[in-house]
């Protein structure tokens, strides 16, 4: 069911905080930076000394200028330009140049003259010629495809892994806001110039069918550095990132790895158990539940995971977007809003209604508040995995995932609809709403002793909630019209690809059925959108009857897109004797093929029919002097 959001209150009130006041703000002595690299809010369990550029790329004036007088459409964009000179003389010769007293007064042609003098472009001067030993024009396992177009797809699809790699030069790192990690890693597109820690579950899927193994060996190096370094895996490749993390799939790929290659070692299951040590040191909480069963109450505390970032200010690629919400807010909310916003981007899901809050007549985002049912089912799944790996390795220390279960059936599950959901703390009960997060559980496996009525019940929520008949996958939400990036129509293939290979693994054969039915429908559609525009993305719409890229949200539909491509090699070599593409093809043979100009055009224009349709529906404003 399809929830429209035109009626609710706006997201923003009309009045706000002038400016330079919210800029003083952020300077005070009780906010938490986000390159800030001491133990404040307990981040990790290492100190770690940042360098000058975190007052570049991080915080200060310099950010704030370039950020709210829009020299880049992107607010990206800035944070990611190398620059070329250090530091501490950048910010030296801008205090001279500006009256940073006034930063909306500053000239913005003169600030723009001063970037392109002390700034490179994104990407200038930072990589090296990425080399791929393992890579094969043909791999085997894609040869084995019958159908000829999927094959054909499949290898195309191969060759975009050297377009998507990259490797990093020896810089001075200083002068660059990317995080050094030793071998070769992948981007998944677009604006996204560095790694991704959930994307790269993903991407390490398809580099594995494609026989790569090598390739992925290096990729778990990268990230056994980086847990050394940090503690844990940052969101991304970048030192913004620093404060926050993403849906832990680091375990998923060292399991993914062993399958494939039969290789496990000790580092390997080491640096898995010193990041789960991370997510239960700095991200769980106690949540008081309240059951009703069979005409019994039952109260419980349970230990419990959820998303967390400990920073209060706006995120440094996001700045503009960030600081443009929070003056609306009243004082005391500014800090917490912060900190939600930042959180839900370490939930993956920057942004949407399912952790947004109804307050003070408006909505505001409130991830803290909520815990989500698919953290902990990926947690449970990793603790899962640890304890099969410490198996093979013959450590008697075995992790048990009994615990996690019981607190999830416990937390999540509602007996008397049958449904799974988030939870939220201030209620004291499930949300009982609709979002495609309920595919992790499925994913995982980890709903309780009782798998096969779970996953029954699994497959009727779905198809009680109508998420089965979008061309396009299965939406995020049903939440209409917020234009918020995880919300309808847009769907995204990890959200569906878990979705149905939940069910298809179910001893069921009626859901195993409907798991693999999902699979292949999904797949005709991104080949027809794949041949009509040349491209693979990030996203798709939902709701049209042809499925085609999606393009709300906080930034545009990206393309590359490495994600989406590793999802879909999977599903192809997973099914190499069912997969049928030549009605598709022949289909797509009666449609002319989009030009990258109608393509632009076409995300340009449901941009902004989406962006005119906020204005009016929340009365948002941009920012005023």
């Amino acid at each position: 069911m399809i929830v429209n959001v035109d009626t609710v209150a706006p997201l923003f009130p009309r009045s706000h905080t002038p400016l330079r006041e919210i800029l003083d703000e952020l300077k005070a002595s009780d906010r938490v930076q986000v390159c800030d690299g001491t133990l404040v809010g307990n981040q990790t369990s290492i100190s770690y000394i940042m360098g000058n550029y975190s007052m570049i790329y991080c915080s200060g004036d310099l950010l704030a200028a370039v950020s709210l007088h829009r020299l880049f459409n992107d607010s990206k964009t800035f944070v990611d330009m190398p620059m070329k000179a250090d530091p501490h003389v950048i910010i030296s010769e801008f205090n001279k140049r500006f009256n940073t007293s006034e930063i909306m007064q500053i000239d913005r042609k003169e600030l723009k003259q001063f970037i392109d003098q002390y700034f490179l472009p994104p990407g200038t001067d930072e990589f090296e010629e990425c080399e791929l030993p393992d890579w094969q024009s043909h791999p085997p396992e894609i040869m084995k495809i019958k159908d000829v177009w999927a094959r054909d797809w499949a290898l195309e699809l191969n060759a975009y892994w050297k377009k998507l790699c990259r490797k990093l030069k020896r810089f001075d790192a200083d002068r660059h806001s990317l995080l050094f990690v030793p071998n070769e890693f992948f981007v998944p597109g677009g604006r996204f110039r560095e790694f991704y820690y959930w994307d790269t579950y993903w991407i390490v899927k398809g580099l594995l069918v494609c026989g790569m193994t090598k390739t992925v060996e290096k990729i778990l190096e990268n990230f056994q550095h980086l847990i050394s370094k940090y503690g844990f895996i940052p969101n991304g490749g970048r030192i913004y990132y620093l404060r926050r993390s993403q849906p832990p799939m680091f375990a998923h790929m060292v399991y993914e790895y062993y399958k494939k290659t039969g290789i496990i070692n000790k580092g390997l299951v080491d640096s898995i158990a010193r990041e789960l040590y991370f997510w239960k040191t700095y991200r769980t909480a106690k949540v008081n539940v309240t059951r009703r069963e069979f005409g019994n109450v039952f109260k419980t505390t349970q230990e419990i995971f959820k998303y967390f970032t400990p920073t209060n200010v706006p995120r440094p690629e996001a700045f503009y977007e960030d600081l443009n919400a929070a003056r609306y807010l009243p004082d005391e909310m500014r800090k917490n809003l912060y900190t939600d916003i930042a959180s839900t981007a370490e939930a993956g899901w920057s942004l949407s209604t399912r952790f947004q809050d109804y307050q003070l007549g408006f909505f505001i985002p409130s991830v803290t508040k909520i815990v989500p049912l698919d953290l902990n089912a990926f947690i449970c799944g990793n603790i899962k995995i640890l304890s099969k790996l410490m198996k093979v390795l013959n450590n008697t220390e075995i992790s048990n995932a009994e615990k996690i279960k019981d607190a999830m059936y416990a937390v999540f599950y509602n007996s008397k609809e049958g449904i799974w959901s988030d939870f939220k703390e201030i209620k004291g009960c499930t949300t009982n709403e609709f979002f495609a997060s309920l595919s992790a559980l499925c994913y995982s496996e980890c709903y309780s002793p009782l798998s096969e009525t779970m996953a029954s019940e699994m497959a009727k929520q779905l198809m009680d909630n109508d998420v089965l008949n979008y061309p396009g996958g299965i939406p995020a939400s049903f939440t209409d019209t917020s234009g918020l990036n995880w919300d309808f129509p847009n769907s995204f293939p990890p959200l569906h690809y878990m979705f149905s290979m939940g069910l298809y693994r179910s001893k069921s054969k009626s859901v195993k059925s409907l798991g693999e039915e999902l699979l292949h429908n999904w797949i005709e559609t991104m080949y027809f959108v794949y041949r009509r525009t040349g491209k693979m993305w990030e996203k798709y719409d939902a709701s049209k009857p042809q499925a085609v890229p999606g393009s709300i949200g906080e930034y545009g539909v990206q393309s590359g897109y490495g994600s989406t491509n590793g999802i879909v090699l999977d599903i192809l070599t997973r099914f190499p004797d069912t997969i049928w593409l030549e009605q598709e093809a022949f289909e797509y043979g009666k449609i002319k093929r989009m030009s990258d100009s109608a393509i632009t055009a076409y995300l340009g224009l449901h941009t902004v029919l989406i962006t005119l349709a906020l204005l009016y529906n929340y009365n948002i404003y941009f920012l005023e002097v």
